[in-house]
């Protein structure tokens, strides 16, 4: 995964002016490429410890077929930039990447991407892993 980075520090101040709330928005380019990042709306009426995306914003990036979304971007304020149990409840595994920033320490954030995997266990119950993901900030 490639990022510009003008996309890597948009999603970074995007997420730091979010603060103490989650940030979130997505990496828009094509493949492997991430070229922009598109800041969204944080909804969720618990926004320190959850973010939700508006949907009059989110769907019509879904569909935009000029810039596809290929990353999912979203903060941590408090802890670290792995995934929660509320990014476990969330689910997006149709998205090529899913992106964490922890602000824990404001003086180093941390950027994380994953990968999610879909499984199923016995008995049909569906499961969600996130696998780490090697990327690269590119100019």
């Amino acid at each position: 995964m490639h990022v510009t980075v003008q996309a890597y520090e948009q999603a970074m101040a995007h997420c730091s002016a979010s603060l103490p709330n989650e940030g979130c928005g997505v990496f828009l380019g094509a493949h492997h490429a991430i070229t922009a990042f598109q800041p969204l709306r944080n909804c969720s009426p618990h926004p320190r410890t959850r973010f939700a995306l508006d949907p009059a914003e989110w769907i019509p990036l879904i569909y935009a077929p000029d810039q596809p979304v290929i990353g999912l971007v979203h903060s941590h304020p408090f802890s670290a930039a792995v995934p929660s149990e509320a990014d476990h409840q969330l689910y997006w595994p149709d998205l090529p990447s899913y992106w964490i920033a922890s602000f824990r320490d404001r003086r180093s954030p941390e950027l994380a991407c994953y990968r999610i995997r879909k499984s199923f266990a016995h008995g049909g119950e569906a499961a969600i892993d996130f696998l780490p993901m090697a990327y690269t900030i590119v100019t």
